[in-house]
């Protein structure tokens, strides 16, 4: 009971933040809504990325139901873990360059779980013949091999 209750709670903040995002009343929040609503989040891309991971429909809009969804984790695992792989590198990559070299790569995939194995035939497929790896590269790598 008390696990409802906690989540009847986070789902009444929900609604109420929905209802500040969706400034034209409309049901649904725009890109541009919810932009303004994120004011406070570093950089338009993280938005960009945010509001992506909370649109499963993939219809550039949010429903009340697809951040309910978000909230009590009904979103598609594959979704949340493209976002997160996302921050992940954006923070592995220290010289800000877009490239991660093969330690920053390495470290990126330890922090991710993978096991020694993983990380040296990802590394080797993945690494250019200048032995760097752009975001796009691994998000390549990482979606055909799902």
């Amino acid at each position: 009971m008390a696990n409802q209750k906690a989540v009847d709670n986070i789902l009444d903040c929900v609604r109420e933040a929905f209802d500040k995002m969706d400034t034209d009343d409309n049901g649904t929040v725009t890109f541009g809504e919810f932009k303004v609503f994120c004011d406070g989040i570093d950089g338009m891309e993280e938005v960009a990325q945010t509001f992506n991971t909370y649109d499963t429909s993939d219809d550039s809009r949010l429903s009340l139901q697809e951040l309910n969804d978000y909230v009590t984790g009904k979103v598609p695992k594959d979704k949340i873990e493209k976002c997160h792989v996302r921050r992940l590198f954006k923070k592995t990559d220290k010289s800000g360059d877009g490239k991660l070299d093969r330690n920053e790569f390495r470290a990126l995939l330890t922090d991710c779980g993978y096991s020694e194995t993983v990380i040296d035939n990802t590394i080797d497929a993945v690494a250019g013949d200048d032995g760097m790896v752009t975001l796009q590269e691994f998000l390549d790598k990482w979606e055909n091999d799902e």
